[in-house]
């Protein structure tokens, strides 16, 4: 689902010396993202195709507060209709420092709140935040005794040095996925109804 960047290059430049067919070089469209709903190309659920692009695009992924529509850019005029863009509608902007520190919404401002007035009840739910969001993680990679990176005992008292530690690994693994790319192993057609991997 990936537009082979030299390919796409070639073709714009045969088009500079004739616009009139630049829709056989490329034809955006915008598909929004609903539900369960999976590509009729490819047979990857559009959400995880969404998703996969927003944290591997060059903006640092941020979760926005309330609800949003995702929408896909995809391109008509190469096969299997590649994602060329990415958006997203939300509920609110995010991002506005005063309004956010106003209203509590930023980590600091929050913790400070929760430091002088947590209830129970503010506990109960950190906790089952915590235990839900490291209940989704997908830990196999990381618990393989191969790469010798975590324990299960890690993760229940994780310390400041296990921390750093996958923060650099983390850094090292995206430093090597963008070295190591090959876009003929991205182009591999898959059958729709194929399962991701």
């Amino acid at each position: 689902m990936m537009c082979d960047g030299p390919e796409l290059a070639a073709r714009l430049r045969r088009a500079q010396s004739d616009t009139s067919n630049l829709r056989g070089v490329v034809q955006p469209y915008i598909q929004i993202v609903k539900g369960e709903e999976v590509c009729d190309k490819t047979g990857l659920p559009l959400g995880d195709v969404w998703r996969y692009f927003r944290f591997t695009w060059a903006n640092l992924h941020r979760s926005v507060p309330g609800r949003s529509l995702m929408i896909l850019v995809r391109d008509a005029a190469t096969e299997n209709h590649p994602v060329i863009g990415i958006a997203a509608l939300a509920s609110s902007a995010v991002q506005i420092g005063v309004r956010d520190d106003w209203i509590g919404w930023s980590p600091e401002t929050y913790v400070g709140e929760l430091r002088a007035n947590a209830t129970e009840s503010h506990v109960r739910w950190l906790v089952g935040l915590i235990e839900g969001g490291l209940s989704e993680i997908y830990q196999d990679d990381l618990l393989d005794p191969a790469h010798d990176l975590l324990t299960r005992h890690h993760l229940v008292s994780p310390t400041s040095d296990i921390i750093v530690g996958l923060q650099d690994y983390a850094r090292l693994q995206r430093h090597e996925h963008h070295r190591l790319v090959d876009a003929r192993g991205h182009k591999q057609a898959l059958q729709v109804g194929d399962k991701a991997r």
